[in-house]
């Protein structure tokens, strides 16, 4: 996903990038038993890490668009702060992985 750019469509590719990688947070066996194979506080810590990462990227493109005086730049800067709130999206196709405790931390 490109923060930098402008884009009115989802991100596909980066969706499908993080199907693959909630595979990777917890297994399941047989019977949809869930085994895990990431520790539940390791995967509060990528969310809280990923949340901080994205609210310090969009408020970044707010304050550059409340700054700017051309109408153009405010354009760009509104289009660029959309697709830092697509990214989560993106994260919150990652939380399933996470229960009890560690979610009220996130």
């Amino acid at each position: 996903m490109y923060l930098e750019t402008a884009c009115d469509d989802k991100p596909l590719k980066t969706i499908e990038l993080a199907r693959l990688l909630s595979r990777a947070f917890f297994t399941h066996k047989a019977h949809f038993k869930i085994q895990r194979q990431l520790n539940a506080s390791a995967i509060s810590d990528f969310h809280q890490d990923g949340v901080s990462w994205g609210l310090t990227k969009l408020s970044g493109f707010l304050r550059q668009e409340k700054t700017s005086k051309v109408k153009k730049l405010k354009d760009r800067f509104r289009a660029k702060a959309a697709g830092a709130a697509r990214y989560f999206d993106v994260l919150s196709l990652l939380l399933p992985g996470v229960e009890g405790r560690e979610a009220l931390r996130v």
